[in-house]
């Protein structure tokens, strides 16, 4: 039996991620019903290679892995995976039938004695709703972007190998600083680095050094607190808790 997680109670970024699933269910059903077939492939190639490979799924591989496994964000994490495998195998259907079909036989959970021919093409669920996170993310994802390209001058100059070895220091103006300061205590996994300040400012500016601490064994974010528990030598409190 598949666990599942109510939209209502899942974190942001879970929300985030079937909001624009909703968005993707829409455009792709009315560009078949135009017969714009190549909009459907614009699309859906478009959402896995940037929303999903480059965003989405690069943020979740630490909750996925070192998370808590029954954990909330974990949970809904699943969900979320498992909704968008059975969704999007429907969308690709009729333009990559061998492949939808395929993939279809191996999503745990589904009636595989099925063809997916045979299942109910995807609909945009009503019930996924939050017009804060899909007004709130495209900024976010944008100071990701911002993030992303001081940490690879860093890389570049040996500073730092991957971004979990950075500290980064957010300067915000007045708006951005209280969009922000919303999702403070998720941003360090969404930006994928070790340690995060925000600093209200009268300008947007991003600045990053190597992060102070120790690395921890388990997930490799480093910390000052690790080896706090005899039995985990080298762990820090998150996997500490993960692993009670």
């Amino acid at each position: 039996v598949l666990f599942r997680s109510a939209f209502a109670e899942m974190p942001p970024l879970a929300q985030w991620a079937l909001l624009r699933l909703n968005e993707i269910i829409k455009t792709v059903t009315a560009s078949y019903d135009n017969y714009d077939f190549y909009k459907v492939y614009h699309a859906l190639n478009n959402y896995f290679t940037v929303e999903l490979s480059a965003t989405y799924l690069d943020i979740i591989k630490d909750r996925l892995y070192t998370w808590k496994a029954d954990g909330r964000e974990r949970r809904a994490t699943q969900t979320v995976l498992h909704t968008m495998a059975t969704t999007l195998s429907g969308l690709m259907a009729p333009i990559l039938s061998f492949l939808a079909e395929e993939t279809y036989e191996y999503i745990p959970g589904v009636d595989t004695s099925r063809s997916i021919f045979t299942t109910e093409f995807p609909k945009p669920r009503a019930e996924w709703q939050n017009n804060a996170v899909l007004e709130d993310f495209p900024e976010i994802l944008e100071v990701r972007s911002e993030i992303s390209k001081v940490l690879e001058d860093l890389r570049r100059e040996k500073v730092i190998g991957s971004s979990l070895d950075a500290k980064v220091t957010l300067s915000a103006k007045p708006a951005r600083f209280e969009r922000l300061e919303r999702y403070k205590q998720y941003l360090r996994e969404i930006f994928i680095v070790s340690q995060l300040e925000i600093i209200s400012a009268e300008k947007n500016h991003v600045e990053a050094q190597r992060v102070e601490g120790e690395k921890c064994v388990r997930c490799w974010h480093y910390s000052k607190e690790l080896g706090k528990i005899d039995s985990l030598p080298g762990v820090c409190p998150k996997c500490v808790e993960a692993l009670q």
